[in-house]
């Protein structure tokens, strides 16, 4: 039952889709020929900011804007101690307002983008905040945000396929975690095995793309 001041369920999908659509307005996605597009915000005008941790290096980058455009984009700089690397490309979004403070338990909202032009959605909670702090890489954050939000469905499925090849396991991704713990501690899958080191890569990539700053040295 709902009163006449509460929400209904239908309501509060409808106001996450009217987020999802606005917020996806200034979200675009940075392309590298050979690589995955890497969701970015279209921060200001003329400026688009990404995440550089997941950034590969290379020549020809470019951006798919809402609604498929594609334009050249160009590596204004990058900073591994933030984990912010900025583009100059052209766009007609609305610079980005400055967010409001937030609080441990509000939902989160979280937009990437497709390399097509669509965009994708998934809802998180705001797990902890703390004070500025200083990320391993030596960067000072001006607060600590941790986000509780899963991986996507198809990111989870690809991460079981990869770490029952390597263990002959079965299971949930965290049974197939342990799995992988207890064959390194045991000596059956050496640290320097390619294939252990690539799945830790795309996995480390994977997380990154939540933007969680628990990955960042919380």
């Amino acid at each position: 039952m709902t009163s006449d001041t509460t929400p209904s369920l239908a309501e509060f999908s409808d106001a996450l889709a009217a987020l999802a659509a606005s917020g996806g307005r200034n979200v675009a996605a940075i392309t590298l020929p050979q690589h995955r597009p890497l969701s970015a915000i279209l921060w200001r005008p003329g400026v688009a900011v990404t995440s550089e941790q997941v950034l590969a290096d290379g020549e020809g980058y470019g951006a798919v804007l809402p609604g498929g455009k594609r334009v050249p984009a160009k590596l204004a700089g990058r900073d591994p101690g933030t984990n912010v690397a900025a583009f100059t490309l052209e766009h007609d979004a609305a610079p980005l307002e400055r967010a409001p403070a937030t609080a441990v338990g509000a939902l989160s909202l979280l937009l990437g983008a497709y390399g097509d032009g669509g965009r994708t959605a998934r809802l998180g909670m705001v797990r902890r905040l703390g004070p500025a702090w200083q990320s391993l890489a030596g960067g000072k954050i001006d607060q600590l945000i941790v986000l509780d939000a899963r991986l996507g469905p198809d990111t989870e499925a690809a991460a079981i396929s990869r770490l029952a090849a390597l263990t002959g396991a079965t299971g949930s991704l965290d049974d197939l975690t342990r799995a992988l713990a207890l064959a390194i501690r045991e000596g059956r899958i050496a640290l320097d095995d390619p294939a252990l080191l690539a799945h830790l890569r795309r996995t480390t990539d994977d997380a990154l793309r939540i933007n969680n700053p628990q990955w960042l040295g919380s």
